[in-house]
């Protein structure tokens, strides 16, 4: 674990907590797919992300897996044993393949008592996720659904070190709770409109600012909270990260840019 981390959170530790954290984190790859915590079973660990995005469902009735969150690396998964909830109604399942650095729940309970950056980054990251389902539930509500997948694109985006996103059809269908054809629909409108590029299973953002137009008020709030809240990190807050990838997107320099360290 020689380095720096990724993880926005972990990032922002001062040198004694990260002493005592690290040597209790675990390496672990997060596969796409890969479900890390299902309702009704124990949340046994705390997962700090360090590349890759996990998406945060409810379940509704038994069809159902409505995405309230994305989980990346700003913030971590099994926020639930921050008030020592072990079974929670939601599922998070990897939705871009990554890594991890995995804690074990007892432990990351007694952490929290001796490491106070940490126990104060964590609990404002549970408000952010709150706002973010609340964005969410807004979103579902009263959003077309070329809105909606433009924000889940940005968010992605906002998340990722790579403009290509691995993303299908049906995935989107699923979490968003609509039909495939509207999906398409959406993808193919927004393709025509010279914002994206769409491909079997992956999606190429081509003019961010135009995505972020099209998604108008139903993106940005959670990011700006999450600014807010005060997450300092040596990495790009959330306002210069979609600055430098505004910057290297296609429509505004048609060359590859290395993402920022």
């Amino acid at each position: 674990m020689a380095g720096k981390f990724r993880n926005f959170i972990l990032a922002a530790l001062p040198q004694k907590e990260v002493t005592t954290i690290k040597p209790l984190l675990t390496p672990v790859a997060l596969e796409q797919g890969h479900v890390l915590t299902s309702p009704d079973v124990e949340t046994s660990h705390v997962w700090f992300v360090e590349g890759g995005i996990a998406s945060v469902t409810y379940r509704l009735g038994s069809k159902f897996n409505i995405e309230i969150g994305m989980v990346g690396l700003e913030g971590f998964l099994g926020a639930s044993n921050l008030a020592d909830v072990r079974k929670v109604q939601l599922m998070s399942q990897i939705v871009v393949s990554g890594q991890a650095f995995r804690l074990d729940r007892s432990d990351f309970a007694i952490i929290l008592q001796h490491c106070p950056t940490l126990r104060k980054f964590a609990r404002k990251y549970l408000d952010f996720a709150f706002v973010q389902a609340a964005s969410a539930a807004v979103a579902n509500a009263r959003g077309s659904v070329e809105q909606r997948v433009a924000r889940w694109l940005l968010m992605c985006h906002d998340r990722s070190d790579h403009e290509h996103l691995p993303v299908t059809h049906d995935t989107l269908a699923v979490l968003m709770g609509v039909r495939r054809p509207s999906i398409t629909n959406a993808m193919h409108t927004l393709e025509g409109k010279m914002l994206i590029r769409s491909t079997r299973g992956d999606a190429t953002i081509i003019d961010r600012l135009g995505l972020e137009k099209v998604a108008a008020d139903f993106y940005g709030g959670p990011e700006k909270e999450y600014e807010r809240l005060g997450v300092i990190s040596n990495h790009l807050g959330y306002s210069e990260m979609r600055v430098a990838k505004t910057l290297r997107s296609p429509a505004i320099a048609p060359r590859h840019l290395e993402p920022p360290c």
